[in-house]
């Protein structure tokens, strides 16, 4: 339930609350979308390492001469920022949804107005989930029991909201409840 001030008049609207597991499942099929490209930017990175530092000639960078480290860096570095844009900001594609929202029929709202979800929105309501899984990065023995903070924050809350969804003023909404 949220309070709005129209022209000093306070309006409660009720927004009906997700699946909770079309959530988990919808973000699963992101961290897939997200980390296939970051993936595949990585294996290449490994593949090319290996073969600078066995002396052998990389066929596919033979072309590029002495910039064959710079397309190298580059690839890389798109692959990572790639994965870090779509953590951050994939619930302002489109109307509020990610591709795994769109696929189970989730969308992100604000609830000050009901509106779809905004890129800053977004990034402030994926931004401790990101903040985690850095922690673990760095830190992977000590911090994995973090990662499921923001899962479990879903299942205790009674609207179904995490902490970026706190953060944000956000709510994930299942898009046939909402007409």
């Amino acid at each position: 339930m949220i309070i709005l001030d129209i022209v000093n008049e306070k309006i409660e609207v009720n927004f009906p609350m997700a699946s909770r597991w079309k959530r988990v499942w919808a973000f699963l099929v992101d961290m897939v979308i997200a980390g296939l490209i970051s993936t595949t930017g990585s294996l290449f990175g490994i593949y090319v390492i290996f073969k600078l530092m066995s002396f052998q000639e990389v066929e596919f960078l033979h072309g590029f001469g002495e910039g064959s480290v710079f397309i190298y860096f580059l690839v890389m570095m798109l692959s990572y920022i790639w994965f870090i844009a779509y953590i951050l900001l994939r619930d302002s594609f489109g109307k509020g949804q990610s591709f795994g929202k769109r696929l189970f029929g989730l969308k992100v709202i604000k609830l000050d107005n009901g509106l779809s979800c905004s890129p800053g929105d977004s990034f402030m309501r994926n931004l401790p989930g990101f903040g985690f899984i850095l922690l673990n990065y760095f830190l992977p023995i000590f911090t994995f029991p973090f990662l499921l903070i923001e899962p479990v924050t879903i299942f205790r809350s009674l609207k179904g909201q995490r902490i970026g969804d706190c953060w944000a003023r956000t709510q994930v909404i299942d898009i046939k409840q909402h007409k």
